[in-house]
């Protein structure tokens, strides 16, 4: 009687065991998809961000060869103070938006030195996946393991402990 409690116990625990083995093979599921989506929308963002940075240089480049155009302008119309006056209002304006657009510049810079460690990053969720695969078969494998033995358990109490029952 006290191996038929032992191995009933066990049973329970293996049954328990696999449970909690399923519900981990669902959970390690889900973190792969969730990891692959991820990898997924920051390589996109990547690729808009250099974007990004490439179409600010040239508006950078742009913007200061308007500045030197009409500071060029300016010079031949110092005859006429009105429109210098205005002109140089403007190119006042337009130089404190190159300032601006350089200081946008250099955070962009900053921002593509941060770009720079995104396949860093890439490569670490790349290894978690490879990993939380590695982890997501292992438990599969073990939950079959554990369904074999269950099924070895309750062969065993059906033709040892029952016969034996049924003798007393």
């Amino acid at each position: 009687k006290s191996d038929v409690g032992t191995l009933k116990s066990d049973v329970g625990t293996l049954k328990s065991d696999v449970g909690t083995l399923k519900s981990d093979v669902g959970t390690l599921k889900s973190d792969v998809g969730t990891l692959k989506s991820d990898v997924g929308t920051l390589k996109s963002d990547v690729g808009t961000m250099k974007s990004d940075v490439g179409t600010l240089k040239s508006d950078v480049g742009t913007l200061k060869s308007d500045v030197g155009t009409l500071k060029s302008q300016a010079k031949r119309l110092e005859n006429v103070p009105d429109q210098l006056n205005r002109l140089q209002s403007v190119v006042g304006d337009l130089q404190s938006n190159v300032l601006d657009l350089q200081e946008d510049s250099r955070n962009l810079k900053e921002a593509v030195g941060n770009l720079k460690n995104i396949p860093d990053q890439l490569d670490r969720l790349i290894a978690l996946y490879e990993r939380r695969d590695q982890e997501l078969t292992m438990t599969t494998h073990r939950a079959v393991d554990l369904d074999e033995r269950v099924e070895v358990l309750e062969i065993d109490v059906n033709m040892k402990i029952k016969p034996a029952l049924s003798l007393s």
